[in-house]
């Protein structure tokens, strides 16, 4: 599916500047209503107790964890607003400054911070207060000043606008001060990437979001193995479920999308298991001396696969069936399986997978339940996680040359906008995919587009021409997105069961 534009951030971005001053004088406007009832009853504050508890409402806690919070939040949506009108051609370089851009919107004379400060001085007045809030910003002059918006995590922003004040009462007596004005935490959570917008064209709005419940960076969307398994071939993704779903469940309809756990194999068991995507037996085999065979001219010991078992195997040595002989003697099944001692998660999405399309003995052979769910969901519903490798951060995504940042963030291209091409296949990892680098990706087995061997395979048609496209991850280099993403044991590669 294609990515969606999902909700704005329309917190508060798309109201009106009076309901912005409502917010950010709010503080001003409570105290002035309690002197204004202290006042009826006795004359209790001195004139400079009174500059103090004004100065009090607006620059302490106030004006860091309100006014500029507010104001930081709203200058930096407009900035990003204004990159998809064209990247800016850096952060901290250049005449078309991203940061420049940034500050511009709190500090002109008719921007956000100058309008809160406008308010704050005529409040003032009503006390009897003349109060002048200063911002150290000169744009005829393209002088920043201490003016400055950087990273501070790859989810946050830290904004740095310091300010000068000075409250003078009827007597002439003057306090004046200093306004730290930094921010720590201005969270990018629900902001636009100008960097999808600018490589779609415009055709694509999407929004940034993280989703800590179930991932933070590239690492923790891993797949997990499950189970190790001693027998099994070839490989699907699919629901779990038991040999009867009740009818009218999602298996029951759906039984080419689920993989059926068995723990028997009768010939009941086995034909119950028709239609299935995958098996997944709860039993190791048996393993006995079944005489010799004939290898070479020479006669060797041989093994045998009895009790409970798929594709019930007749073997020399490790694992060898290269000689006359050997090889399946029995409850041959044409759909992948997994044999392991024992398995719980009936009803939970797997990935089954062996090193080979056919069943081995061999002891370095390679048989593994996966979940893989975190690297699906970050896929599906489109949120981000840190990758310090490589990947470009939120402010570098709204520039001409996006390179990387400790703070990198990235999420996965994938939809029907984006289908690959054909069997070549892209990395989906959204400045690869966009990037002017090599673009090519490995399929990932269980991945959107590759559920099973038919849709993942590029010599079929379903694996050919998907209006999905084919999930893949980058596997060259010196940071490969495989890695980063621990997927390097369920690509389509030659060393694991084959996707074609």
């Amino acid at each position: 599916m294609g990515l969606s534009s999902g909700k704005r951030r329309g917190f508060f971005f798309s109201g009106a500047a009076a309901v912005l001053l409502i917010i950010l004088t709010a503080s001003v406007m409570l105290w002035i209503s309690a002197q204004n009832s202290r006042s009826a009853r006795a004359q209790l504050l001195t004139e400079g107790q009174a500059m103090l508890a004004f100065r009090h409402s607006f620059s302490d806690g106030s004006y860091e964890d309100g006014p500029l919070r507010r104001v930081s939040e709203v200058a930096l949506d407009q900035t990003v607003k204004h990159a998809k009108g064209g990247a800016y051609s850096g952060i901290n370089t250049g005449t078309d400054r991203l940061r420049d851009h940034f500050c511009n919107q709190l500090a002109l004379p008719d921007g956000h911070l100058r309008a809160w400060a406008k308010e704050v001085e005529t409040l003032g007045k009503q006390v009897g207060l003349t109060v002048h809030i200063e911002f150290p910003y000169d744009d005829d002059k393209n002088d920043l000043g201490n003016c400055n918006i950087e990273m501070a995590t790859y989810k946050t922003v830290k904004v740095t606008f310091p300010a000068t004040y000075t409250i003078t009462d009827s007597t002439g007596t003057k306090m004046s001060g200093k306004m730290a004005g930094v921010l720590l935490d201005l969270d990018i959570n629900g902001y636009e990437d100008a960097y999808t917008y600018l490589k779609t064209g415009g055709s694509v709005t999407r929004q940034i979001f993280f989703k800590d419940s179930v991932a933070t960076d590239a690492g923790s969307v891993a797949p997990t193995p499950i189970a190790d398994a001693v027998r099994g071939k070839s490989w699907a993704y699919g629901k779990t479920t038991t040999p009867l779903p009740a009818a009218g469940s999602y298996c029951a309809l759906n039984k080419e999308k689920c993989i059926v756990v068995i723990d028997h194999t009768t010939p009941t068991d086995i034909a119950n298991t028709a239609g299935y995507a995958g098996v997944i037996l709860r039993k190791e085999p048996t393993v006995v001396a079944d005489g010799t065979a004939i290898c070479n001219g020479n006669p060797v010991n041989a093994f045998k696969d009895t009790g409970d078992c798929l594709d019930c195997l007749r073997y020399v040595g490790d694992g060898d069936m290269s000689c006359a002989g050997l090889g399946v003697q029995g409850n041959q099944i044409s759909i992948p399986f997994v044999a392991v001692s024992s398995f719980d998660k009936i009803g939970d999405y797997v990935l089954i997978d062996s090193k080979g399309a056919e069943n081995s003995a061999v002891s370095t052979g390679y048989h593994r339940i996966w979940d893989i769910e975190k690297l699906r969901a970050m896929s599906v519903c489109g949120f981000y996680v840190s990758n310090p490798n490589d990947a470009p951060d939120f402010l570098q995504r709204m520039t001409t040359a996006p390179g990387s940042s400790l703070y990198g963030i990235e999420g996965f291209a994938i939809g029907v906008d984006w289908a690959d091409n054909g069997a070549t296949g892209y990395s989906n990892v959204d400045h690869v995919f966009f990037g002017s680098g090599p673009k090519d990706g490995v399929r990932v087995k269980g991945m959107p587009g590759c559920r099973n061997v038919q849709q993942c395979s590029p010599d079929t048609p379903e694996g050919v021409a998907s209006p999905f496209g084919h999930f893949a991850l980058d596997n060259t280099g010196s940071s490969p997105h495989s890695g980063d993403y621990g997927a390097t044991s369920i690509l389509c590669t030659a060393d694991g069961a084959p996707c074609d």
